[in-house]
């Protein structure tokens, strides 16, 4: 026994330094948080009182989060319960992991809902069990379902199947929170609240705990402690680029492997070669909570047994019954009435292929990046080169195409230059019919090159919480010497990524269509009208919210 003990306290330790160890070396732009904040979701009228330690009790008013150290267990108080006034519950909260953001990213703004309704109160007030898994939801594994940081994504499983593992095969596992049981006096609340974990909305800092955790971390991984953890991907929305399987056209010219996520453009070079250009990645810091409920009933079973004029009396025995509640029967319902739409071949009907929407869009100004991707002491010095290179093209150009310079060629239409220099981001175009060149100061030389076309795509913010709308841009540019045509650009969203309807624009004529992807969102679609001439660009805008 004594051998065992001490194996298991040797692991007990080693587990510790290594979790520690996990928090403490993270990358330089991401880093995991302190605190897990909390938002309280309550019936209105009822009071939640917390205990931060220290003798100290805080009552949370409407919408007020409340900031808590993973690894340990809490105890608050809710009364002023409509319809019962002095009834009290005492519900438990374990906190088992913080979120991992970007220094630009304020997991304030992230808070993990604890969501209670009447019908869970009144279920707990008979003395039944509610229990709930609040989970990070992994992007990967996300519902298309819309949401709100109010109204997060809810189920409810049978009684006898396993919510931990069911909600750690979902995402990763943030707080238990556990509702019904005994009665606790205001001296036991107080004593089990540890002083240096719950930090309130507006305190600056946190001192350290009294007490080490008890709880392990549900994030803990073993990890190189010179390359340090990898990043959470539960936090993230990834949209654009190309993943596998990759798109190409197959024997018949059609495109195929446009999955969800992917970004491309498909256009014809001069040689009438249809080719496909593939966008960088864009991350979206968004992370999504979900819940898993369960309830678990209690009886008062009275039985009377008689053994040779001995009678004894069993009392408080649980059980457990697959009879699931009403909310859970109308969660069932929902779930039955989704699946016979998919069963009958709703969707497939609509099916991937069939155009939803189509718009005509009219070329509209729009500026070339947005401003807050951009450096500002960088985009000063980049606009300042712009300029002087610009002045000196233009001139160079206009000298070469001139009566004087091409007298052979008097019939034919000279070169037009265009330019346009706004505030902000500049917006610089040379539009050359004729030919491109590249002027020295010796001598004039021309270059035939076939260059790709290049697809950039940005998003106007770094992060975003559930229902904020990001405004997305593409920039496609032909980076070659010669004309491109049949230019079409295609971006198939993440499942989290609705799409604002009538927000595209383009700063070309183009035909924009809507269509179905399989992850439950949409694939947006731009054929421009025109050729794009060498160096020039076109650009593409669209909004899309956070579900």
């Amino acid at each position: 026994m004594l051998h065992k003990y001490t194996i298991s306290l040797t692991c007990a330790l080693l587990i510790s330094q290594i979790t520690y160890s996990q928090q403490m070396v993270m990358g330089p732009n991401i880093g995991q948080s302190p605190v897990l904040w909390l938002n309280f979701i309550a019936p209105e009228g009822i009071k939640t009182t917390i205990y931060p330690g220290n003798n100290r009790q805080f009552s949370l008013p409407e919408k007020q989060m409340v900031g808590m150290r993973p690894g340990y267990v809490y105890r608050f108080k809710m009364n002023h319960i409509p319809g019962n006034p002095e009834a009290e519950l005492y519900p438990t909260l374990e906190v088992r992991g913080s979120l991992q953001m970007p220094k630009v990213a304020n997991p304030l703004n992230f808070p993990a809902p604890i969501k209670v309704n009447k019908l869970e109160i009144e279920s707990a007030l008979k003395g039944n069990l509610i229990t709930k898994v609040i989970y990070l939801e992994d992007s990967e594994k996300a519902e298309s379902v819309t949401t709100t940081i109010e109204n997060p994504i809810e189920s409810y499983v049978p009684a006898d199947s396993n919510l931990v593992q069911d909600a750690r095969n979902r995402g990763r596992i943030m707080v238990i929170f556990r509702m019904g049981g005994k009665t606790i006096s205001e001296q036991e609340l107080q004593a089990n609240s540890i002083p240096g974990t719950v930090q309130l909305e507006g305190e600056k800092y946190l001192p350290a705990p009294k007490f080490p955790p008890i709880i392990p971390c549900e994030s803990f991984a073993f990890f190189d402690p010179k390359l340090g953890p990898r990043f959470s991907k539960a936090e993230l929305i990834y949209d654009g680029g190309d993943q596998i399987p990759k798109a190409g056209y197959d024997n018949q010219g059609t495109l195929q492997g446009v999955n969800p996520e992917d970004t491309i453009a498909q256009y014809t070079d001069t040689s009438g070669k249809k080719r496909i250009a593939r966008s960088n990645r864009v991350i979206l810091s968004a992370p999504r909570f979900a819940i898993l409920a369960q309830e678990t009933v209690w009886a008062n079973v009275n039985t009377v047994q008689t053994f040779n004029e001995q009678k004894a009396t069993i009392t408080d025995s649980q059980y457990r019954t697959n009879t699931p509640s009403l909310q859970a029967r109308a969660m069932n319902h929902l779930n039955s009435f989704k699946g016979d739409l998919r069963l009958k071949g709703t969707e497939n009907t609509v099916g991937l292929g069939e155009i939803h929407r189509l718009e005509i869009l009219r070329a509209q100004t729009l500026d070339l990046i947005v401003r807050e991707s951009i450096n500002s002491e960088s985009t000063m010095s980049a606009r300042d080169k712009q300029k002087v290179a610009f002045k000196r093209q233009t001139e160079n150009v206009k000298k070469f195409s001139s009566s004087l310079g091409l007298r052979e060629n008097d019939g034919i239409e000279g070169t037009s230059v265009v330019a346009r220099i706004q505030n902000g981001a500049e917006v610089i175009k040379a539009n050359v019919q004729t030919r491109e060149i590249v002027i020295t100061e010796d001598e004039a030389c021309e270059i035939e090159t076939d260059k790709p076309l290049s697809l950039l795509k940005l998003a106007d913010k770094p992060t975003a919480k559930v229902g904020e709308i990001v405004t997305f841009t593409l920039r496609y540019t032909n980076l070659g010497s010669k004309p491109m045509s049949d230019i079409a650009v295609t971006d198939s969203l993440a499942t989290r990524l609705e799409y604002v309807q009538s927000s595209a624009v383009s700063d070309r004529d183009a035909v924009f269509t809507i269509q179905k992807n399989e992850s439950g969102s949409l694939v947006l679609h731009w054929e421009i009208t025109g050729k794009l001439m060498p160096k020039e660009y076109g650009i593409i805008r669209f909004q899309a919210r956070v579900r």
